[in-house]
């Protein structure tokens, strides 16, 4: 684990600065919302492939649609801004 690579390379104090920060920090609460292409992204995701390949097909399909077609995944985007 990188918590015992730190302990190793003497550098406890950073680690344990890092931990508290952790500690600290809102668990649960999101870094910001996720974007409309995030919420098709999502929405595209397949079990059974390789997430590289379902990334790079969703991004070649966002590109294709129009804006109309993209303004669907924009009220998820809204609401989770309203909430952040």
């Amino acid at each position: 684990m990188w918590q015992d690579k730190m302990i190793a390379e003497g550098r406890l104090e950073l680690l344990q600065k890092s931990l508290r920060a952790k500690a600290c920090a809102d668990i649960g609460k999101p870094k910001h919302p996720a974007s409309p292409f995030i919420h098709f992204l999502t929405s595209q995701a397949k079990a059974d492939q390789p997430r590289s390949i379902v990334c790079k097909a969703a991004g070649e399909t966002w590109r294709k649609l129009s804006d109309a077609e993209k303004k669907k995944y924009n009220p998820n985007y809204a609401a989770e801004m309203r909430d952040y």
